[in-house]
């Protein structure tokens, strides 16, 4: 059984109700055996490496040196890491933690319906799923795509942003996800 540790906190996303229900989607559609936590020391506690993964729900936030060193060295040491949507706003005074996660949140225009479109569907991540539309906000990152796999792109009007992603790290892997995850879960469990 994989053993994931679930990164939660910062202003935005995480509001009353949210993390219980990204928890429930989690636990419905995983096998994995999963620790919630607000709290990044746990990224520098000998408790660390009996994790399999860890999986961001964050937004801005700060990392002290040594966490962000206990982040990046538990993905590069052969462990994995999941971004959902704010990850990419999350720690990013932390110069390994954007290095890592391969992007870093610029902006995001308002609300509107998002086009997400499958670049690779032969991969293991996406390849049950066909492009779709969503009301969603579609992050603006800086970030150089030929240092990572892409998977999805979205697409709001003129503006086109990788939606997912993967790549690896040191001899760990990681994936991006951007989207609104916490209105789909919403959507799903209402």
């Amino acid at each position: 059984m994989i053993k994931a540790l679930l990164l939660v906190g910062g202003p935005y996303h995480d509001g009353p109700g949210m993390r219980q229900l990204v928890v429930d989607a989690i636990r419905a559609h995983s096998q994995a055996d999963l620790t919630v936590t607000d709290d990044p020391a746990v990224l520098v506690s000998p408790q660390l490496a009996q994790f399999d993964v860890i999986i961001a729900y964050t937004t801005d936030g700060t990392l002290t040196d040594a966490e962000g060193k206990g982040l990046t060295d538990f993905v590069a040491g052969g462990k994995g890491f999941l971004g959902i949507h704010g990850a990419a706003t999350s720690f990013r005074s932390t110069h390994s933690y954007a290095a890592m996660l391969g992007s870093t949140f610029l902006r995001h225009p308002p609300l509107g319906e998002v086009a997400v479109t499958m670049v690779d569907p032969n991969h293991p991540i996406t390849q049950s799923l066909a492009g779709f539309s969503v009301p969603d906000e579609l992050y603006v990152l800086e970030c150089d795509p030929s240092q990572f796999h892409l998977l999805a792109t979205g697409q709001l009007g003129a503006e086109a942003q990788p939606s997912v992603y993967t790549r690896a790290w040191g001899k760990g892997r990681l994936v991006f996800r951007q989207g609104r995850f916490e209105e789909r879960v919403r959507e799903a469990y209402s």
